[in-house]
């Protein structure tokens, strides 16, 4: 199963690699069905987007009136399926609750039920803690509840982090087998190309734009940057979300959601790529920044120490804080070409690490040894 954003090229890219050795079906909104593809067959289900971007009265009555018929169509896309060829194992992220009808169903027909965590609705990723839904938010309330109801049933569950795996098993497992396995990017998908001097002078962001993100802070840095005279553009990508950016004057740009070549010029043309998210389960933007060679700043959270050494492969600020944000930009501006490129280099073979064909070895790995696929 899979949705569109981080969590469906996850999916398609790991379906992928999988279908080169076994047998994959993807079932999809078809609001997230990629380009048709010779890899792996394709199960799409008649909904448009469904999602909650922006929030509003329509968007949430969207979700309301296909929260049920959505999950049912997945259970019975299952059931066909497996009346066709056998079912071994069943993949669904935890986001959304959108598996949340085939835990019967597996347990019943003996097919190992995995549940990945990516993102679930009662992590706060401000702090990062689980918080509480109130009356006043009954929908995510119960999609919530009906997320870790799915992942407590589930016989497998991964995370992608490693710190993000003491949170889980403080919170979001009772009796599931956890396990870690990391997200990953092609590497050679996001390798620099042709930079483009235009891009030169600026900072890059790129994320849903909301204040978990990050992105507010990062527009106070900038502006503290011009105030003290520092001619350097801000550009801004991704979905709107349900923070107003207040983005001011011709310093500052959003230019909307782009496409896979337009994000790796960007990243390695620009010269800062700033990811102040205040918490994230893994740092995909951040692994394809690094792959693509970029000069990165991101916010001191647990995941992204895992990933960044400070000075090396990238740089750190104090998470939640602009006044240091604006600090370490004004330190990495000072650095050498030659100084600045190092640090390009190490970001390179840092990005590595997350490399599908790196991935695949401990996925396959997964499936040999706790779903006994042959």
């Amino acid at each position: 199963m899979r949705r569109c954003g981080g969590i469906g090229r996850y999916v398609d890219e790991l379906a992928k690699k999988i279908s080169e050795r076994h047998d994959v079906t993807v079932i999809s909104s078809l609001y997230a069905v990629p380009q048709p593809n010779n890899e792996y067959e394709l199960i799409g289900i008649p909904f448009a987007d469904f999602s909650d971007k922006g929030g509003g009265v329509i968007n949430k009555l969207k979700m309301l009136i296909n929260f049920l018929p959505y999950r049912i169509c997945l259970l019975w896309a299952l059931r066909k399926l497996h009346a066709k060829k056998p079912v071994d194992l069943v993949e669904v992220p935890e986001y959304g609750a959108e598996g949340i009808f085939l835990c019967g169903f597996t347990k019943r027909n003996s097919i190992r039920l995995h549940v990945r965590i990516h993102g679930p609705t009662l992590l706060d990723r401000e702090t990062p803690r689980i918080r509480l839904y109130s009356f006043t938010s009954p929908l995510k309330s119960i999609i919530a509840y009906m997320e870790m109801l799915m992942v407590r049933r589930a016989d497998v569950v991964s995370v992608p982090s490693q710190s993000f795996l003491l949170l889980a098993r403080k919170f979001f497992t009772k009796g599931s087998e956890l396990k870690y396995l990391p997200n990953f990017i092609d590497t050679k998908e996001w390798a620099a190309r042709e930079k483009v001097i235009e891009y030169k002078n600026c900072i890059f962001f790129a994320g849903t734009l909301v204040k978990a993100k990050g992105i507010l802070l990062l527009v106070d840095a900038h502006n503290q940057l011009m105030n003290d005279g520092v001619s350097l553009e801000l550009v801004v990508a991704g979905r709107s979300g349900r923070t107003v950016v207040g983005l001011e004057g011709d310093k500052q740009s959003y230019v909307g959601i782009l496409s896979k070549n337009e994000l790796v010029t960007y990243y390695s043309s620009s010269e800062i790529v700033c990811i102040p998210s205040y918490y994230e389960t893994f740092g995909l933007v951040l692994v394809e920044a690094m792959a693509a060679g970029a000069l990165i700043i991101a916010a001191d959270n647990d995941v992204f120490r895992e990933m960044i050494i400070d000075g090396d492969n990238g740089f750190l600020f104090k998470s939640g804080s602009s006044s240091d944000l604006k600090s370490v930009i004004s330190k990495v501006l000072a650095l050498s070409e030659l100084e600045r490129n190092k640090v390009r280099e190490n970001a390179v073979n840092a990005s590595k690490q997350w490399d599908v064909n790196a991935f695949i070895c401990s996925y396959e790995r997964y499936l040999l040894d706790e779903c006994r696929l042959d």
